[in-house]
């Protein structure tokens, strides 16, 4: 098959009849898991996966189904120790070499994450989903992906999103950006935050 050729609806059809029900060898599956430890991902190829699943919804069988499958398993403690370890620093697919780390503008401060929420109605820019249905308190996200933004010459550009949505961002960051700033344009004419509301002076 050449690269970049997909299999038609039919045939993977078949392929998923043909193998259900089939059990990989432990030998083989120990192989497998040999041959891909150490492994990384590129960038390119978790952003590509993410551009190919985007718009893509699970049908409500599917997801109870798998519902199922997971109901009732947890992992152990060293199990969830050593995912943790393996994620860790650059060993995350998504690690943009310790950009985290970086500290915002000074302006990014409390008082303005909330006059960007009310903004929004303290409600997810992107599925609507409210902070009671959040669970705390919306994400408010640097659009651009620039902590610096407010202090330097970049158009400060915020929304604020609910926890599923701003996890999403990490992928296909360029995507993300045109797409919120897009919305901002036309749904909001530009805006995104609250004006500041100065403080009274008393005589």
């Amino acid at each position: 098959m050449k690269k970049g050729s997909k299999h038609s609806l039919k045939t993977r059809r078949k392929l998923s009849a043909i193998n259900r029900g089939k059990q990989i060898p432990v030998e083989t599956r120990l192989k497998i898991s040999k041959t891909l430890t150490g492994r990384k991902r590129s960038l390119e190829s978790v952003e590509n996966s993410a551009a190919g699943h985007r718009g893509r919804s699970l049908s409500e069988e599917h997801r109870r189904k798998l519902s199922e499958v997971k109901r009732g398993k947890k992992l152990s403690p060293e199990h969830c120790a050593k995912i943790s370890e393996s994620q860790r620093g650059d060993k995350n697919h998504r690690w943009k070499g310790g950009i985290s780390f970086e500290p915002y503008c000074v302006k990014f401060d409390d008082p303005f994450k909330e006059r960007c929420r009310n903004f929004f109605g303290r409600k997810c820019a992107e599925c609507g989903k409210t902070e009671e249905e959040n669970g705390e308190r919306l994400a408010v996200h640097h659009v651009n992906f620039d902590k610096m933004s407010c202090c330097n010459d970049k158009k400060p550009l915020y929304v604020a999103l609910c926890n599923s949505c701003h996890g999403k961002t990490q992928n296909d960051r360029e995507y993300w950006e045109q797409h919120f700033t897009e919305l901002i344009d036309e749904k909001y004419g530009g805006h995104c935050y609250l004006p500041k509301i100065p403080r009274r002076e008393y005589a």
